[in-house]
């Protein structure tokens, strides 16, 4: 191919275009998430956590995955399988820590729900049905004075959301 030639079906995104859609959409604020604006609760009814150090949520197993074809092309795939782990860090002997440890005494599945107030309520996390599993070793000595709880789910939704310009 030579040089400066272009590709049918190759977007590039030029200056000139993202001021366009800055123009239109507004500029994004790129201002890094905070924990203290962040409100994390447990349990129907929602019981807010005390004590919040660190919440870490990911999915068990990829998005999508491409899939290629004879042809040469491809088609992504969407995984149904929508199962996760939500990780929280809470400041040992507070409030908190009590209720996770009898709410897992009953047995039974809770919600898990992480909201950015930042973001208006658009970034969230949701894990629908919660169960408390072993946390290995080295993860809860890794911080002392800290209660590391990890959690799995078989269905987590996470939304990264859009942050209020300043």
């Amino acid at each position: 191919m030579e040089p400066g030639a272009t590709v049918p079906g190759l977007f590039i995104m030029t200056t000139s275009l993202i001021r366009e859609v800055n123009e239109l959409v507004g500029t994004p604020s790129y201002k890094p998430y905070n924990l203290t604006q962040t409100k994390v609760t447990i349990g129907i009814p929602q019981i807010p956590i005390v004590g919040l150090h660190n919440f870490v949520a990911w999915h068990s197993a990829p998005r999508r995955r491409l899939v290629l074809s004879m042809t040469g092309g491809g088609v992504f795939v969407s995984n149904l399988q929508t199962a996760g782990i939500i990780e929280m860090h809470i400041l040992s002997g507070t409030r908190s820590c009590g209720q996770i440890q009898v709410m897992q005494l009953t047995g039974i599945p809770y919600p898990i729900a992480a909201v950015d107030t930042e973001s208006s309520g658009t970034s969230s996390v949701l894990g629908t049905a919660c169960q408390l599993v072993s946390t290995p070793h080295w993860r809860r000595s890794k911080r002392p004075g800290i209660t590391v709880y990890t959690f799995e789910t078989p269905r987590l939704i996470v939304s990264h959301g859009v942050r209020r310009p300043e």
